[in-house]
């Protein structure tokens, strides 16, 4: 619906059957809440909605023109009812409406997340491509820190794969040399997604690093940003155990300060629940953890384009 209304196309849609739509993200949990229950148990939503008043709330919510939208009335077959709905009175699951799935969905199409994490260099978002992207937010992140940065670090040392556009950016800008001197082996998973006992145990067998190249030396850290801190602490205590003289961590993106609502990522606790953000330091056990400016990050997003969810870093949506 969004492709063909934002490409101008007319779209026919039912306006006799009544539906009750919910998001796939909502029911998928709700199935995992509910997968040992026993007997028959109803998902559904409250609202209800024909095809035709679906379409014209999604073309609302996305800015769509509405008038491209024609309501058919006499499509259905004889023998289909107009109107059916899984009551959920009796200990059913509730679930959200066709307005907050469009909602949530405008939240997924256009999350931040995609940009500094999730889409691969050669993509493009909104027709920026990711690698540019990174690379500037790492030059950024450089020029926000320039007077803070130790003149004693060596070397500047991505978190493969997701630091590797950053690093570059900031030693490009920094004048400090980039060293790849941590090793990813070939793995299609993203350990980002798997639970913190399970990622630590990853992290441990598929990065690598080449204690011949840190050993001695004075090391920034460079990842996209830290949620959890798994990742951080775990690839600092390696390169520690390697001999590396010192770590100053440096992440381009603000302290992620809120858990996603919209699905974008797993729900699990983030570090700034249980620490602030001039605790990382002691945290991660490193020399100093410096974050790139908030105003920066969301001067770059704007660039972009509007409507950017930045929520997790910021509290709110680009306008």
């Amino acid at each position: 619906m969004i492709d063909d209304l934002g490409a101008g196309r007319s779209v026919l849609c039912d306006d006799e059957q009544i539906r009750y739509p919910a998001l796939i993200d909502e029911v998928c949990f709700a199935v995992r809440d509910r997968v040992f229950d026993c007997g028959v148990v109803h998902l559904s939503s409250e609202e209800p909605v024909t095809k035709y008043r679906w379409a014209r709330i999604i073309a609302d919510e996305f800015n769509l023109d509405e008038s491209l939208l024609v309501p058919e009335r006499d499509g259905l077959a004889k023998d289909r009812p107009r109107h059916v709905r899984l009551s959920t009175e009796s200990g059913g699951t509730v679930l959200g409406d066709a307005r907050e799935g469009a909602r949530v969905v405008k939240h997924q199409r256009n999350c931040s997340f995609e940009l500094i994490y999730r889409r691969k260099p050669l993509d493009t978002f909104k027709g920026k491509r990711i690698a540019d992207y990174r690379i500037e937010l790492g030059r950024k992140l450089a020029l926000d820190n320039r007077e803070s940065i130790p003149t004693d670090i060596d070397c500047a040392v991505p978190i493969p794969s997701s630091g590797l556009y950053y690093a570059m950016g900031f030693a490009c800008e920094s004048g400090i040399p980039y060293v790849q001197a941590l090793v990813k082996e070939d793995t299609k998973e993203r350990s980002f997604q798997l639970s913190t006992r399970d990622r630590i145990g990853s992290l441990k067998s598929n990065v690598i690093p080449m204690s011949e190249i840190v050993a001695g030396k004075r090391v920034a850290l460079i990842d996209e940003a830290i949620f959890t801190g798994v990742t951080v602490r775990t690839v600092c205590d390696a390169l520690k155990a390697c001999g590396v003289k010192s770590i100053d961590v440096f992440i381009p993106t603000p302290p992620c300060m809120k858990r996603c609502p919209y699905y974008m990522q797993p729900d699990r606790g983030i570090l700034t629940e249980e620490i602030t953000s001039a605790s990382m330091a002691n945290y991660f056990r490193v020399r100093s953890v410096s974050f790139g400016a908030r105003d920066t990050f969301e001067q770059s997003l704007n660039a972009i384009a509007p409507d950017i969810c930045a929520e997790c870093f910021l509290g709110y949506t680009i306008a």
